[in-house]
């Protein structure tokens, strides 16, 4: 029976992962094909930052309402349909002959990412034994890192290969992969005893401040990884590849740092410890990446990746010690807030670079959200 369950749980775990990862797969396969398709279909920095963002438009919109409604019975097939839309929405995008099926398709792969990026932890938190919940959520948290390193470098093999179309494509394989290890599953035999909903006794402003802590660490990432490759293209003529490479070590760090941070918060059973050092050396680093050497860039974005990625898994123990380890609606809030800065984050940078034509002043832009999450992070009462 124990061997049983350790394979299904492994199983979920897997499944979660990889619907996830493929999730952000999709988010940031675009950022090494921003150049050709500006060139290609000749958009403006604005637009580009505006189709980057739109994915998170329907994680914003979706999630709260996907939070509410999705239970235990029903995982297995709002999981399935998550990872329909993200294949539906890759092959609608790569057969867009104009500026509108391209938005619409990239829509689609948002609103696949939004019901995954749901399911995904409460499927973890469903099948995870009570004591080790901050294991599973901190395996689950590098969702973001895979995500990141293999889009933006598979992204770009395919690019220098095929063209940004056949890189487009790409974002099928992993949620294709989950769609397959899905109907190996059981039904899921649930294995904690859930806390009860504690939102009405924890108050509004935890929530509130889990929230702005979400949309602090999302909107700095998103924002600064969206761009900081054609930043290096244009400002140090780095070949594509090479630039997405030293990208992704922003979230290659981050592979195991998630866990480390969900670990070590567990242990001292504080999250302040974590979250703010974490955002004050944020707001510090963003602005510094125009005042880095080439040379020293690849250092620059390890350091930044790695305060980064100790916050995922931190922020996820908040939502479970706010809302009980199963909260369906919690973790719909914090997809809400993760959405409302992928829209956003992508599209500030756009904006403030096509308006001030300032490298500079684009990445500086960040430290304003991650000194409001440090205030954030403060603000949080300790963990009892």
């Amino acid at each position: 029976m124990e061997k049983s369950f350790q394979h299904s749980y492994w199983l979920f775990l897997s499944i979660a992962l990889i619907s996830a990862s493929g999730g952000m797969y999709n988010y940031f396969k675009l950022s090494p094909l921003i150049p050709s398709i500006i060139e290609d279909l000749n958009f403006s920095y604005g637009l580009v930052g505006l189709l980057a963002g739109s994915f998170g438009l329907l994680q914003l919109l979706l999630s709260i309402p996907v939070g509410i409604v999705v239970r235990r019975q029903n995982l297995r097939v709002v999981t399935i349909h998550a990872l329909i839309l993200m294949i539906l929405g890759a092959l609608i995008a790569v057969a867009s002959p104009d500026l509108y099926l391209l938005f619409i398709g990239r829509l689609i792969e948002g609103a696949g990412t939004a019901l995954a990026l749901v399911t995904a932890p409460f499927l973890v938190a469903e099948v995870s034994v009570k004591e080790k919940i901050w294991f599973g959520l901190g395996v689950l948290m590098i969702y973001m890192p895979i995500g990141n390193v293999v889009g933006l470098n598979v992204s770009s093999w395919f690019l220098k290969l095929f063209g940004w179309r056949e890189a487009w494509l790409t974002g099928v394989i992993l949620p294709a992969l989950a769609l397959i290890l899905i109907f190996k599953t059981k039904p899921i035999e649930r294995r904690i005893v859930s806390e009860q909903n504690r939102i009405a006794k924890s108050g509004s402003l935890e929530g509130w401040l889990i929230g702005l802590l979400q949309i602090g660490l999302t909107i700095t990432s998103m924002g600064f990884l969206m761009w900081v490759p054609t930043y290096m293209i244009e400002s140090y003529t780095f070949d594509v590849s090479v630039a997405s490479f030293i990208a992704s070590l922003f979230m290659f760090i981050g592979i195991p740092t998630p866990l480390i941070g969900a670990w070590f918060s567990d242990k001292v059973r504080s999250r302040k410890v974590v979250l703010a050092p974490s955002f004050g050396a944020l707001m510090i680093l963003f602005p510094l990446t125009t005042f880095t050497p080439s040379y020293l860039l690849p250092l620059h974005i390890l350091a930044t990746g790695f305060f980064s990625g100790i916050i995922p898994g931190v922020i996820q123990i908040c939502v479970v010690e706010l809302f009980g380890p199963s909260s369906n609606i919690g973790f719909g809030i914090l997809n809400a807030s993760r959405g409302f800065s992928m829209f956003f984050g992508p599209l500030i940078l756009g904006a403030i670079l096509s308006a001030t034509s300032s490298w500079t002043l684009s990445f500086a832009s960040l430290s304003i959200f991650a000194f409001s999450a440090l205030i954030c992070s403060l603000l949080l009462p300790r963990i009892k």
